[in-house]
């Protein structure tokens, strides 16, 4: 994904990124709630909806549509696409700092 503004001039390599990273369960359920530029078959009471209903063999995820500023991805699933955001991530060989959005939670008892 590319920068649509103010990125042009800066040195990108002067950046130290952080990022956040919410478990793909809670994340899905995240996605039901707003959905973003996310698009699947899916309804309020069957949410997030990971496998297509009526099909013989139960086994089909429900594929995934995704409006970025560059356009259109499909993805195969929910998974799939949290998937493939975050193993971009992984594969960068620039340093950064990794955090589960979960350990900045405070659950006091």
């Amino acid at each position: 994904n590319v920068a649509k503004m103010w990125g042009e001039g800066i040195n990108q390599t002067a950046f130290f990124p952080v990022v956040m990273i919410k478990d793909p369960y809670h994340w899905m359920g995240s996605q039901c709630r707003h959905h973003y530029q996310t698009w699947w078959d899916h309804k309020d009471g069957n949410c997030p909806n990971l496998i297509a209903k009526n099909i013989v063999h139960r086994d089909v995820p429900v594929d995934v549509k995704v409006k970025y500023a560059l356009g259109w991805i499909d993805y195969e699933s929910l998974t799939d696409m949290w998937n493939k955001w975050y193993e971009g991530y992984e594969e960068q060989s620039f340093p950064m700092l990794r955090m589960r959005f979960e350990d900045l939670l405070f659950h006091g008892e």
